[in-house]
């Protein structure tokens, strides 16, 4: 919805993805560094209906622009993902001359 809704005339956009199995990995590390004591099948039956909700909204449905980079962080931690992101964008830079 920031590429598509918020920002559409942006230069550069990256649209985050991640396996499904990466994503529940990952909120659920965080629930339980946060003391929650949650099961993992919850958290994909959470994160399924997140899904479904965000993509199914008739306002800014969660979607990835048509001129979106596509990051797939499934095999990278916040620093790799990031890294990742701001090559991206200087890769379009050096495109563009500026």
């Amino acid at each position: 919805d920031i590429g598509t809704v918020i920002c559409p005339d942006e230069d550069v956009k990256i649209f985050l993805t991640a396996s499904e199995a990466a994503r529940v990995e990952r909120r659920w590390q965080q629930l339980r560094a946060g003391g929650a004591d949650t099961i993992k099948t919850r958290v994909l039956a959470d994160l399924r209906e997140r899904d479904q909700r965000d993509s199914a909204r008739s306002s800014a449905p969660l979607v990835a622009a048509p001129d979106a980079f596509q990051l797939d962080t499934t095999g990278l931690d916040a620093d790799q993902a990031f890294e990742a992101a701001v090559a991206h964008i200087e890769s379009k830079r050096a495109a563009r001359g500026s």
